[in-house]
């Protein structure tokens, strides 16, 4: 696993699209990064994500395998579609990510 910073792609959206879902990844090789993910969604899909966060266990930094995409608008149903789509040879998990009520 290569850990990136948070791949960050500015589009200027305003309004409606600004609408920013997270979209659940799991079953993730374990060898994936932010490149692999972002051009697996763009081949896919033709929809890229605005931010890629992987999971690591806090106590190793070891990564768990699962992470989350952000994606606006359209794009996020456009995305769903690769649900079960293979990523470095695995069917990738594809779910919402329901919203944190945290305050």
């Amino acid at each position: 696993f290569k850990q990136k910073t948070a791949y960050e792609i500015s589009l200027g959206l305003v309004g409606s699209e600004m609408c920013i879902r997270d979209r659940f990844m799991g079953n993730l090789n374990f060898q994936i990064d932010d490149d692999t993910i972002y051009k697996f969604f763009m081949d896919g899909a033709g929809v890229g994500p605005h931010t890629i966060r992987w999971l690591t266990n806090k106590e190793t930094g070891e990564f768990r395998g699962v992470g989350f995409a952000d994606f606006s608008g359209a794009e996020i149903d456009a995305a769903a579609k690769l649900n079960g789509e293979k990523c470095m040879g695995r069917p990738i998990r594809l779910d919402w990510q329901a919203p944190s009520n945290r305050g």
